[in-house]
């Protein structure tokens, strides 16, 4: 069973970014997966910077949008998005070097992160981005 499932309340309204929400969950399912199934620190750790790649570049396309249309509350949001990364990065660093093991309460995190990001912090800048070119 995933540990996310998309729900439509989860959209943004923006066909790109709902995408990108779309594979970073399915990424954090594939984690959810391997820890329930007992996998290595190695895989786990490999999971996590796949995950940490999309996230980041997704964040990357959302930043730039946000400052081309001058998004109000932007700064904010960046500061979300590297907040978790550095939080993930360690994590992914301690996984890989044997110090940590991804628990189900990290997987909570991630989950209600993401979730929360998405319908708090994501949905302000739909009205300024939903019928923008980027």
């Amino acid at each position: 069973m995933a540990l996310i499932e998309w729900s439509d309340e989860y959209s943004v309204g923006i066909e790109k970014f709902d995408t990108q929400h779309k594979e970073i969950i399915s990424r954090v399912n594939k984690l959810h997966a391997a820890v329930t199934a007992g996998k290595g620190n190695e895989t786990v750790a490999d999971l996590l910077n796949y995950l940490l790649a999309h996230t980041h570049s997704h964040f990357f396309a959302e930043e730039m949008a946000m400052a081309r249309f001058r998004v109000p509350g932007q700064e904010d949001h960046k500061t979300e998005h590297k907040k978790l990364r550095s939080e993930v990065m360690k994590y992914a660093a301690d996984v890989g070097a044997g110090r940590a093991a991804i628990s189900d309460e990290t997987l909570m995190f991630l989950k209600s992160w993401l979730i929360e990001h998405i319908q708090e912090s994501d949905k302000t800048y739909t009205p300024h981005l939903k019928d923008k070119t980027f």
